[in-house]
């Protein structure tokens, strides 16, 4: 039978685990954000869609992309 601080330790793990894979989803949909604006300025301006410019550069987001797959690792 597992001790209740290993029950407590494993409980928390997965709880920052989820936190920390949530965050990443979010990162990750910011950078799918930067490139479907790309693909728009990239149309001819009457087919362009309107889409929204992107609040974080693509580099700091890049950044902490890896940041948070180091700490899933």
């Amino acid at each position: 039978m597992p001790s209740t601080d290993f029950r407590t330790d494993l409980r928390a793990f997965r709880l920052r685990r989820r936190a920390t894979i949530a965050r990443l989803q979010r990162v990750n949909a910011a950078v799918s954000a930067w490139d479907e604006y790309d693909c728009a300025q990239a149309m001819p301006a009457d087919l362009r869609p309107r889409v929204r410019h992107p609040t974080l550069s693509r580099p700091a987001l890049k950044e902490l992309q890896g940041m948070l797959c180091d700490v899933i690792r």
